[in-house]
């Protein structure tokens, strides 16, 4: 019996991680848009998703080019988190600090995700956000989350942490996970002698009409059992914006990504072009000067320029005038960028030929565009309530019945 049933639970630890690796292929494409969306919100904007399934960072082609970053993003994600926060459901049962957590997600990557669960040593209700990267349902075309059978929740956790929880001992490694707020240079936070933990939570069948919950880290099974909820999963979506026929939702930011890339060329073409302006394009003879010279100190004022007799004087290449076209480029795209994010620009106020009245316009179409946004949170925030009201029913009762009667 004892080797039938260590079989059985290798067979089901086996089968969990086969499950959680597909699930894992399957999502690659966003995982990759998540990934640019988190690097251009911290400014590292010369990335690009490549055909290997990657996200690399592309140099200089030439040693001269410009290639700065103007990061109008962070100050747009910003901007609508500022916003949002003005919008705070009534009777809202959500930690302060969860709604903000969950907004920068949602904001950044389209989708963030609460976790109510029942803490048993607390006797409380506990509220948590889990960011996209955690949550893996099993279809990724249903529209919300009851169309889903089954969804995993995938956590790094410090072994010592996973002895304490679980009380089973499992082997150690570095992992990296993503982080938003880490260093601008580091895409992820390290962490070591850590183990990822695999919970998968199953929606009641004819088979189980329970539910199940299974926990597996490393090779050890940490759970098998009914789902503790009242044959519920405790998860509740919140998105940016909704996606047509998809379970993640979509954001601002992704959609202006390829706006700013846009802006950082005009204005670093415009950069190259001053700087020949200011500095100059020098036409020389063969032969007539000393390069290495002139090439190593360039013309530095009071510079002696010494050419050859009998050839033609150095002079300068005219460049001609800074185009007015990269000037109209450069306000199209700040104008769209404002157009996509929602949020009106402090330059709208400062320019002097927009009335009181445009301006009372302008505030009700910007208040229209973050409608959907606003109605996500309100509808993630009724959700959660509902589950904390079941749980309560669940949990709380029984316990206060059974102190009534003592």
């Amino acid at each position: 019996m004892k080797y039938k049933k260590e079989k059985a639970d290798f067979d089901l630890i086996t089968e969990v991680q086969k499950d959680f690796e597909k699930r894992k292929a399957a999502r690659k494409a966003l995982e990759l848009q998540w990934q640019l969306n988190i690097d251009f919100y911290r400014g590292n904007q010369n990335n690009y998703i490549t055909k290997f399934d990657t996200v690399v960072s592309v140099g200089k082609q030439f040693y001269w080019q410009e290639r700065e970053v103007f990061n109008h993003l962070a100050a747009m994600v910003e901007a609508r988190l500022g916003k949002l926060a003005v919008y705070k459901p009534e009777n809202s049962v959500i930690p302060e600090s969860c709604m903000e957590r969950a907004a920068m997600w949602a904001e950044i990557t389209g989708t963030a995700f609460y976790k109510v669960v029942w803490d048993g040593g607390a006797g409380d209700v506990k509220i948590v956000v889990c960011s996209p990267f955690e949550i893996y349902p099993d279809n990724l075309t249903a529209e919300d989350l009851v169309e889903c059978r089954s969804i995993i929740h995938a956590k790094v956790y410090c072994v010592s942490e996973i002895e304490r929880l679980w009380g089973v001992v499992v082997g150690g490694q570095e992992i990296d996970v993503f982080d938003i707020s880490s260093s601008a240079r580091k895409k992820r936070t390290t962490m070591e002698n850590a183990a990822v933990v695999i919970e998968r939570y199953e929606r009641p069948t004819a088979a189980r009409p329970n539910g199940r919950l299974v926990i597996v880290a490393g090779d050890k099974l940490l759970y098998k059992g009914d789902l503790p909820y009242v044959t519920e999963l405790p998860f509740v979506r919140r998105c940016g914006e909704l996606a047509i026929g998809a379970i993640y939702g979509k954001c601002a930011l992704e959609r202006a990504v390829p706006v700013q890339r846009a802006l950082n060329a005009i204005k670093n073409r415009k950069t190259e072009f001053l700087n020949r302006l200011a500095c100059g394009v020098l036409s020389v003879e063969e032969g007539s000067v000393d390069l290495e010279s002139l090439e190593n100190d360039g013309l530095a004022p009071g510079k002696v320029l010494v050419y050859r007799q009998g050839t033609s004087a150095p002079k300068f290449v005219d460049t001609g005038s800074l185009p007015a076209e990269l000037e109209r480029e450069e306000e199209r795209l700040l104008r769209e960028l404002e157009l996509i994010s929602g949020v009106i620009s402090l330059r709208s106020f400062d320019n002097p030929n927009i009335s009181g009245v445009a301006l009372q316009i302008m505030t009700e179409q910007e208040n229209g565009r973050l409608a959907r946004t606003i109605n996500q949170i309100k509808r993630s925030v009724d959700e959660v309530g509902e589950q904390v009201e079941r749980l309560y029913k669940q949990f709380r009762r029984g316990k206060d019945e059974t102190a009534a009667d003592d």
